[in-house]
């Protein structure tokens, strides 16, 4: 699948013409059940755990490819004009992941999961070990090179490539931000904002206001069954709930929490 999406993707930028273009590039790598040839095995032949192996195997493999749509920009001449963007959906499985999962095939009994520390939890969670991830954005002339820790979405994207193609987006649309005056460091992200994740079958539920996090536990029918409350700023590990210490800090973000959930459907738990 990563020789077959990358391929995909040189073969429409090579046949393109000057018209600006959106192009998406959704590589399933790194994700089970992983099945890398020798050569990407090779090159991590230093790592002696099997699973770790295969695991960098798949991340070199990937590397590689993107490399190769880098490449077709260039042989284009459209890099200096494109904005190239690398995010990833989420943290990595718990080191007990199992390397097949639940898809049919066998697949070896290798652990393929990973360490998100210093965060806590994996993938599925609403803990930041599940939910933060790196993102590189590249730009020639347009970005400068450094890092930024502003508090960014997944939902802030879409205004933000807005922004950048000329589009207005409507005024009453109520998710994102055109984050891209930070992100091109002409200016600074000051101001606290608002973070709603909701976690899988919307049994827990994070909200982030500034540098606090609170998450929720529900049961069956919405009844709230565990709140835990972090300064990410001090304890980005998430290690220390002040959920009793801070109880003006938890009232506060639950009526975040009941105002920005009221736009869910009605999947969710309590409605």
């Amino acid at each position: 699948m990563t020789d077959l999406i990358a391929r995909e993707a040189v073969r429409w930028i090579e046949g393109r013409g000057e018209r600006p273009f959106f192009l998406y590039v959704p590589f399933t790598a790194i994700h089970v059940p992983l099945v890398e040839e020798g050569r990407w095995q090779e090159a991590n032949g230093h790592l002696a755990d099997p699973a770790k192996r295969l695991r960098a195997a798949c991340s070199t493999h990937m590397d590689d490819t993107i490399g190769q749509v880098l490449g077709a920009l260039e042989r284009k001449g459209f890099r200096e004009k494109t904005l190239v963007i690398f995010l990833s959906d989420n943290g990595a499985h718990a080191p007990s992941a199992n390397q097949g999962g639940p898809y049919p095939g066998d697949y070896g009994k290798l652990m393929v999961g990973n360490d998100n520390r210093p965060l806590r939890g994996y993938k599925a969670g609403v803990y930041e070990g599940g939910i933060r991830t790196p993102g590189v954005v590249h730009w020639p002339g347009q970005v400068k090179t450094g890092e930024s820790t502003a508090v960014m979405h997944a939902v802030d994207w879409l205004p933000t490539l807005w922004g950048l193609a000329g589009v207005k987006a409507a005024p009453d649309r109520p998710d994102g931000v055109d984050l891209w005056p930070v992100l091109s460091g002409r200016s600074a992200a000051d101001t606290p904002r608002t973070v709603y994740t909701a976690g899988v079958g919307f049994r827990t539920a994070a909200i982030r206001h500034g540098n606090w996090k609170l998450i929720v536990t529900r049961k069956a029918g919405g009844k709230t069954t565990n709140r835990e409350l972090y300064d990410l700023e001090a304890d980005l590990a998430e290690a220390h709930n002040l959920a009793e210490a801070k109880p003006g800090v938890v009232e506060d973000l639950m009526r975040r929490l009941e105002e920005v959930s009221a736009r869910d459907n009605d999947a969710v738990v309590g409605k």
